[in-house]
């Protein structure tokens, strides 16, 4: 081998260890930002069962609110069923 031919081999190794050095970094932020991204995925996997939770209470209010008007709305007519009786006998 002649000395030219070792300085190119040599600069391609060279080369080809800076490649391998910056995929190695690449490949360590990689790991990180996905790691990161887990720890995101699951917290917003815990916000959504809690809003899915608190959705579903919310539906049982709301079932339970309109349960309660109509009974306040029955209430309200036999009561005025009740003073319109009444007021039959004022005089």
């Amino acid at each position: 081998m002649d000395l030219q031919a070792l300085e190119t081999l040599e600069e391609r190794v060279n080369k080809a260890v800076a490649v391998i050095a910056g995929l190695k970094d690449e490949k360590k932020k990689l790991e990180a930002d996905n790691q990161a991204l887990r720890r995101q995925l699951e917290e917003l996997a815990r916000k959504l069962q809690a809003t899915e939770t608190e959705g579903a209470a919310l539906a049982e209010l709301r079932a339970e609110n309109q349960r309660l008007s109509a009974v306040q709305a029955e209430t309200r007519r036999r009561l005025a069923d009740v003073i319109a009786k009444l007021e039959k006998f004022k005089d």
